[in-house]
């Protein structure tokens, strides 16, 4: 933060220029300084963290608008953060909706309901989750653009040209959810009550239909196929055999980390230029 370029030992000085240069253009708005071990976290060690983090904040005193952060990240908090890692569904809000009907399934280790849900529903839950929805899957949404062999536009296009058709042209999703619970057949179909969900498979038709400009129409229905299970090994088996598809390379698990994501918001700001960070089939 003070010393000389000379000082820094030279492995670390394009950081540093790169850390000051950002400062001096106002570019940073939070400032975390860590100190990073795997064993016990103490009371001297974080005292220690507290000073540098005053330090800081005086050396960057004249920046008001920086907030200063320190923490010390030990075994306790690494170990909180890897349990975290493990959650494979944010979105845990509860839905309910109306299907025509469903045919349920199950083992001993799952159970699964399969159906036809409305477009506009997933429409507006595109809309309100965003890249949440995809939690559990190694691909997000790739984006579209208006060529033939982009499948993404392809499916929009399908979506307001042929919406009637579309469930017997797409082969739908598959979602992980908390739980679910299916109700009895009537005259106005079946109610289906959901708690949390991961699109696991379906993140383009997904993304395809949340990101048209209108709702969708009402004959849009997209086949879905709904799964419970508490088993974890099975839970990650579930993902990655529904990837299978396509093959799932190393690229694609590195795709969704932050510095990939930063590095691909950093594009998007220039011109005439993409980076789609280990993402295949998208925009560019």
């Amino acid at each position: 933060m003070s010393s000389s370029l000379e000082s820094v030992p030279e492995g670390l000085r394009g950081r540093v220029s790169e850390v000051r240069d950002a400062i001096d253009a106002d570019l940073i708005q939070d400032f975390h300084l860590w100190y990073v071990h795997n064993a016990p976290e103490s009371r001297n060690a974080s005292a220690e963290v507290s000073n540098a983090e005053k330090t800081a904040a005086k050396l960057l005193a004249k920046r008001g608008g920086i907030q200063i952060f320190g923490a010390e990240v030990g075994s306790e908090t690494l170990e909180r953060w890897y349990l975290g890692s493990k959650r494979t569904i944010k979105v845990t809000d509860k839905f309910s909706l109306r299907v025509s009907d469903a045919i349920e399934t199950e083992s001993a280790r799952w159970s699964a309901v399969t159906t036809l849900v409305s477009g506009a529903w997933l429409h507006r839950m595109f809309a309100d989750h965003k890249e949440d929805l995809f939690s559990a899957n190694v691909r997000n949404y790739l984006g579209s653009r208006r060529s033939d062999a982009n499948i993404n536009n392809g499916i929009k296009e399908t979506a307001v040209d042929e919406p009637a058709d579309f469930s017997v042209y797409n082969n739908g999703l598959t979602a992980l959810v908390l739980d679910y619970k299916l109700g009895g057949r009537s005259r106005n179909g079946r109610r289906l009550d959901i708690t949390g969900i991961s699109v696991v498979n379906g993140a383009q038709t997904t993304g395809s239909i949340g990101s048209l400009s209108d709702e969708p129409s009402e004959d849009l229905l997209v086949p879905v196929r709904f799964v419970k299970s508490s088993d974890e090994d099975l839970l990650g088996r579930i993902v990655k055999f529904n990837n299978l598809q396509n093959k799932v390379q190393a690229a694609d698990f590195r795709s969704g980390d932050e510095i990939q994501n930063r590095l691909r918001a950093e594009f998007a700001q220039m011109t005439g230029v993409s980076y789609d960070g280990g993402r295949r089939g998208g925009v560019e």
